[in-house]
């Protein structure tokens, strides 16, 4: 009898250590989905924020665009020089200031966050931090070729008489073709059996944007 009852009495208590275990574990899970829950609103809200930042910023960059082209008077040109206004230039930097917006936009809020950096190898400059590191910031180089553009554009639309100007346009217009046919090559490399080369430009855009810029660029050289 004795030795039923302690029997007894060992299995409630190993059902109550299960028990406690399994609350344990559910109150575990619970915690996580709460915490996995707080972390996708904030990212939610990270790129809600993300959005109007880059929507004020364009609205803003067009709104003092117009205001100094209110301002600014008839454009003439002066030995291959500008004066005053040159309009085509003035639309360039106006689509580069879009275009390193949306690129900036891509990186911080599409794809820096969602990186994983167990996906990264070593190398010998440092551990897979440093390399997905090296991406990003290999990534922003186009940012500054993006940001010198506009400052030139601006400078040449709204600057007094800038002597050689053309031949600076000129050879901006060479360097961003280039970028275009470095995209064309590189998106033809990285195919994978069975995609389709048209698709794939057409999806990534980009490309596009670069060569309304140039055709406002090639425009302000000729007026």
């Amino acid at each position: 009898m004795k030795k039923l009852r302690l029997t007894c009495r060992s299995a409630l208590c190993l059902a109550r250590r299960r028990l406690a275990r399994e609350q344990w574990r559910a109150a575990c899970l619970e915690s996580r989905v709460e915490i996995l829950t707080a972390e996708l609103r904030a990212r939610k809200r990270a790129e809600a924020r993300g959005k109007s930042g880059m929507i004020l910023w364009i609205v803003a960059s067009l709104v003092v665009l117009g205001l100094l082209a209110l301002q600014a008077g008839p454009m003439e040109v002066i030995n291959g020089g500008t004066r005053t206004m040159n309009i085509p230039f003035l639309l360039a930097a106006i689509v580069a200031i879009g275009a390193v917006t949306l690129h900036v936009y891509t990186m911080e809020v599409w794809i820096w966050p969602k990186l994983n950096v167990a996906g990264f190898p070593a190398t010998p400059f440092g551990d897979a931090t440093v390399t997905m590191g090296f991406y990003r910031i290999v990534w922003h180089f186009f940012t500054v070729s993006w940001v010198g553009t506009i400052i030139l554009m601006l400078f040449f639309a709204f600057g007094d008489v800038i002597p050689y100007v053309n031949t600076i346009v000129h050879l901006l217009i060479i360097y961003w073709i280039g970028i275009v046919i470095e995209i064309f090559v590189v998106a033809a490399l990285s195919l994978e059996p069975g995609q389709s080369y048209i698709k794939t430009m057409i999806k990534a855009f980009q490309w596009v944007i670069v060569l309304i810029m140039v055709g406002f660029m090639y425009w302000g050289t000729r007026v």
